[in-house]
């Protein structure tokens, strides 16, 4: 009798077992299989088992080329889709896998769209540039450089500018300097320069029909770039607030100008911006590559869709600098 339980007890624990580990195979081809696609997306970094080789890492890229790209859809993609996945048999590192996401993703997510290496730590304090607030013949100036660093330094930059902003109204207006800002995180920008918005919507991101809003509320940003919080001054309502572009203002510099350019006190000075007026969305391929794809337009506080257009000035100019004070101190 006992021996019989025994015998029954052994098979039972083998039948569990075996579900055991026909369940742990399952789960670990799961994860092999969708953890590199979805872990990205879900975790903010790929999940794997075995590392895969970099066509496959290819193979997935142009993935989410397909369901996300600006682009997905158009003639150039669709005929050229196929060349670029037969060219991933000779791809065997990640130099030359980054070469082949460059040369795709530009036709699925357009110009703004790229592949790009992480930078360490260190390597992005090292290339953070500092905004400036100064006082220049009686203005409030103040240069906004590109910003894409860790948290920490995006609530230096955005305190840097408001800082500056505190004495506005000891001046007799305000330059904004927009000039060779590439854009990288829009969200220290815009808190930076909280007091010259209006509370609310600033703009919209445009995904087919969806549109997901950028909100300011007493001095925190949310929805655009990094969520960074300021002191939530008085807004600045009495100055004219001239804003210097060129062709190298681009992307959340662009959306930065947008913002401003609904405040009736901002004229622009310069260039034609860039043109790289569109939604980003950053995918962390590999442990070291990551995309920068383009899968959504923007939509201005007054209703005005942008879809990687540049902008233009209100006053053209090769002295952009120079006319702005001028105007400034005629405004006075």
């Amino acid at each position: 009798m006992y021996r019989k339980n025994g015998d029954r007890m052994k098979k039972l624990w083998k039948i569990i077992l075996s579900i055991l580990a026909v369940m742990i195979l399952i789960v670990a081809v799961l994860v092999q299989v969708f953890g590199p696609v979805y872990g990205p997306l879900l975790t903010g970094k790929p999940i794997y088992l075995v590392e895969p080789k970099p066509s496959r890492y290819g193979q997935i890229a142009f993935n989410h080329m397909d369901t996300m790209g600006l682009y997905r859809t158009s003639e150039e993609w669709q005929a050229n889709r196929e060349k670029f996945e037969d060219e991933l048999g000779s791809v065997t590192n990640e130099e030359d896998l980054l070469l082949k996401l460059n040369e795709a993703i530009i036709l699925a997510g357009g110009k703004h769209s790229f592949a790009d290496q992480h930078l360490t730590e260190e390597e992005m304090r090292e290339e953070y540039q500092e905004p400036v607030a100064k006082e220049e013949a009686n203005v409030l100036y103040l240069e906004l450089p590109t910003f894409a660093a860790s948290l920490d330094l995006a609530q230096d930059y955005a305190d840097t500018l408001m800082t500056g902003l505190k004495k506005a109204n000891d001046y007799q207006g305000i330059i904004i300097d927009l000039r060779g800002n590439r854009g990288g995180d829009m969200g220290p920008m815009l808190a930076g320069l909280s007091p010259l918005l209006e509370d609310g919507e600033l703009l919209s991101f445009v995904y087919g029909e969806n549109e997901v809003p950028v909100t300011l509320e007493d001095g925190s940003i949310e929805g655009g770039g990094s969520p960074i919080s300021v002191e939530n001054i008085k807004k600045i309502k009495d100055l004219p607030i001239a804003v210097l572009i060129d062709h190298d203002t681009a992307s959340s510099a662009e959306l930065t100008l947008l913002a401003l350019k609904e405040n009736e006190n901002v004229k622009t000075f310069g260039e034609e911006t860039r043109g790289l007026t569109s939604v980003n969305q950053t995918i962390n391929l590999t442990e070291d590559i990551y995309l920068a794809l383009t899968i959504g337009s923007v939509k201005t506080r007054s209703g005005e869709n942008y879809k990687e257009q540049p902008i233009q000035a209100d006053v053209p100019s090769q002295q952009a600098k120079e006319d702005a004070l001028q105007w400034i101190q005629e405004m006075k």
